[in-house]
């Protein structure tokens, strides 16, 4: 799997002026609709990811299309997978051939509030108030929110990009009730109490940010993620595999 990211700050003002090559007319016109200055620049990126993907691809006419629930599909390559996601500062897109669906998520870190954590925390994973998943020694991550006493914060960052991806690989949204959804972090694995699962990735993210990968796909399948970012900008990882997934046989 493929992760391209790319940061608002690359966007020219010349972009924003005249139609860029890489956007389609559609995304153009609702660019010039919208009126935030960083809303039309994450939509820019939006359409240079979705070119940058068609020629890693050799897709040279891309038809894109919409499913009932309004996620953005290539109708002429129905067996090329991929999602979008931006937040704050960046922009990302992940894309893989010959699986079932994929969904990504990058949350720019936030506080979220007890009143959030109640609505998104699978009966399961109430532990996770007392005992963090996050490492104090995995440095990358406690230099991200500045100290040890906001890792559990951290953590519901991660809960909930890992659980948006998932949403965004069903393509259900916000509509999916979050707390039906539990996050077995040891098997790489999220699983839904109607009984479909997928397995996960965590690729390191921007400072500042989380990022999650999901992705549903046959027996046998091998989730390895390769990241594309800025140039100049370095990523402690670059890969992350949950050997042997077989999703028929993780299902509790």
């Amino acid at each position: 799997m493929k992760v391209l990211i790319e940061s608002i700050s690359s966007i020219l003002d010349e972009e924003l002026q005249n139609k860029p090559d890489y956007v389609t007319e559609e995304r153009w016109e609702k660019v010039k609709r919208i009126r935030p200055l960083e809303d039309k620049k994450r939509s820019l990126l939006v359409g240079r990811l979705l070119q940058r993907m068609c020629i890693e691809c050799g897709i040279k006419d891309p038809v894109y299309g919409t499913q009932e629930n309004g996620k953005l599909v290539l109708i002429n390559q129905p067996n090329l997978a991929f999602s979008i996601s931006h937040s704050g500062e960046y922009a990302v897109l992940a894309y893989e051939r010959d699986v079932t669906a994929i969904g990504v998520d990058i949350q720019q870190i936030r506080n979220i509030s007890e009143g959030v954590r109640k609505r998104i925390l699978h009966e399961k994973e109430q532990w996770i108030e007392e005992m963090p998943v996050t490492s104090e020694k995995n440095s990358n991550k406690e230099q991200a929110v500045g100290s040890v006493s906001s890792i559990q914060n951290l953590d519901m960052n991660r809960i909930w990009a890992i659980k948006e991806s998932y949403v965004k690989m069903t393509g259900e949204g916000l509509a999916h009730d979050f707390r039906k959804l539990y996050i077995d972090f040891e098997k790489k694995v999220i699983r839904d109490e109607n009984g479909r699962c997928a397995s996960f990735s965590e690729p390191e993210a921007p400072e500042g940010y989380v990022l999650a990968v999901t992705v549903e796909a046959p027996e046998g399948y091998v989730l390895a993620v390769t990241v594309e970012a800025p140039e100049g900008y370095v990523l402690a990882v670059t890969e992350e595999a949950a050997e042997g997934y077989a999703p028929a046989a993780l299902v509790e």
